[in-house]
């Protein structure tokens, strides 16, 4: 860990559970022996009581720490339900006083975005594709009635299909 202004620092973590009780039990550990002598953890370093050490950072935009956090959705869930629910338990948590003063939770990554832009390009390609083969058809079979027959096929294939999915709950 680089201080600013201070040398290199190494840092371990030692747990002893209820065998430390003070920073000189920590500074008579033994670490190993040389020659049959013990050599102690104060023998080869400092032993102190301080803060933790950030062990890792997240940064976003010009601020170079921040709190970062993932919300997990369990399988089979229905994403934008989820959304709804999260987004009622941050407004939730942001106005009722728990978190520091000019600390709030603020969404980086919105999945919701994902899910709406895969929508319109299933929706785009759908429509493209149903305008596609009327026109082959058209071209095939030379009549204007048997394309729009065959064509509407597609879209009342894929209203059944949906509607299939519906009933089922997936």
């Amino acid at each position: 860990m680089e201080t600013p202004g201070r040398r290199k620092i190494k840092a371990a973590n030692v747990r002893g559970i209820g065998l430390i009780r003070s920073v000189d039990d920590i500074n008579n550990i033994v670490l190993a022996q040389s020659g049959g002598t013990p050599v102690f953890l104060k023998d080869v370093g400092q032993v102190g009581v301080d803060h933790a050490p950030p062990l890792g950072t997240a940064g976003r935009d010009d601020d170079s720490d921040v709190v970062e956090a993932i919300v997990l959705m369990r399988r089979g869930e229905k994403t934008l339900e989820v959304i709804k629910r999260i987004e009622t338990k941050v407004d939730e948590i942001n106005k009722s006083g728990v978190l520091p003063d000019g600390v709030q939770i603020k969404p980086y990554y919105d999945r919701r975005e994902l899910i709406n832009l895969r929508t319109n390009t299933v929706l785009h390609n759908l429509l493209f594709g149903i305008l596609l083969f009327f026109v082959i058809q058209y071209l095939f079979l030379g009549n204007l009635r048997s394309a729009i027959i065959v064509s509407a096929s597609i879209p009342v294939a894929l209203f059944f299909s949906i509607l299939i999915m519906y009933l089922r709950g997936d």
